[in-house]
């Protein structure tokens, strides 16, 4: 039984570690711009002034990091039943409250990891377009918009939960199909402004980050469509399609693009063929991965079987042949890589 208690106890520490973290991250920003100015507030008012405004890396982050503090105290919350509940088993747990803070908590933080991977994109793009992307009231309104959507935009994993009450079910409807919008579009359509005529050479880097950014809008459009047809695809293999879309192919892309920035501003390293063969490798291997669970899904294979159903193996073996596709790419970036790494000149005070 010390195990389960244990266990617990390490991830109450992981959420504790992470909301200082995140905590840092509000409060450094708020000394410099001030609170409402660190999330956009005087932009939208129009009280900031140049001098004032934070960049969208900074105000990206401040929100993103507010949205993680939030969920944060779900998920502590959620452990400190269940470890009241293992020290007492007779202590009374309300499920469908438990799994409300689950989810808010969990949903929160994988979107978080792409938003924060979206703030990089807003600071190292435009060194590459040669062009500015400052902050302005719509890159403000659509990232406060987002906090407000992605606090909501769990509840769509309850509503085949039936005792929920239908109030909630239907924000759960509007938060799901607001979360897809504000940020998403107005970040994918300012990335295709920027790069537009700007004479950019897709060298390695800014491709890791466009495709990132077109990665993260394609499977969220995918997780629009589950939503709107969530009877027929919520618990099937189509879920798993859409989010392995945009974190595969989409944060995972734009965090290796920082790599590939590091050492080319470091050790002015240059592409070689191998680094374009390791992104587009992983850009066909993960497409590959997605297409297979979303067709299998389509086609009502569902998901969290630990032994599939007979018959629905075949698009499976697909997936896995992808899957090494990706695996090769992973070999051969992470080894281009560490290659690019020793040409860095160590920084020096």
């Amino acid at each position: 039984d010390w195990a389960a208690g244990l266990y617990l106890l390490l991830l109450l520490c992981v959420v504790a570690a992470m909301s200082l973290s995140w905590g840092d991250v509000v409060i450094t920003a708020a000394r410099k711009y001030t609170f409402s100015g660190a999330v956009g507030w005087k932009l939208i008012a129009g009280k900031d002034t140049p001098e004032t405004t934070p960049p969208p890396v900074v105000l990206i982050s401040v929100i993103t990091s507010l949205c993680g503090l939030f969920s944060n105290i779900a998920g502590a919350t959620v452990l400190i039943l269940l470890l009241i509940h293992w020290a007492d088993p007779g202590f009374y747990l309300d499920y469908l409250y438990i799994k409300n803070l689950i989810y808010y908590f969990g949903h929160i933080l994988m979107n978080m990891a792409m938003y924060m991977a979206v703030a990089v994109v807003y600071e190292l793009l435009p060194l590459y377009a040669k062009r500015p992307w400052k902050s302005n009231k719509i890159v403000a309104i659509s990232w406060n918009a987002a906090f407000i959507a992605v606090s909501l935009a769990y509840l769509h994993h309850l509503l085949q939960d039936f005792p929920q009450p239908f109030a909630i079910q239907v924000i759960a409807v509007f938060g799901s199909y607001m979360a897809a919008f504000p940020a998403t579009v107005v970040t994918v359509i300012g990335a295709m402004v920027l790069v537009y005529r700007s004479g950019i050479q897709w060298t390695v880097a800014p491709l890791y980050m466009f495709l990132g950014l077109m990665s993260w809008a394609i499977g969220g459009f995918w997780a629009v469509l589950d939503a709107g047809f969530n009877n027929a695809f919520h618990n099937t293999m189509f879920v798993p399609g859409h989010f392995h879309l945009y974190l595969l192919a989409g944060t995972s892309f734009i965090f290796v693009a920082t790599l590939y920035n590091i050492t080319e501003e470091l050790g002015g390293c240059k592409d070689t063929f191998e680094d374009r063969l390791g992104l587009w490798a992983w850009f066909i291997g993960a497409y590959g991965v997605a297409l297979t669970f979303l067709l299998s899904g389509v086609l009502g294979t569902p998901r969290r079987y630990a032994v599939q159903m007979p018959g629905k193996e075949t698009w499976s073996t697909f997936g896995a042949l992808f899957g090494w596709i990706v695996i090769f790419a992973l070999i051969l970036v992470i080894g281009r890589y560490l290659t690019r790494l020793q040409k860095v000149k160590p920084l020096r005070s």
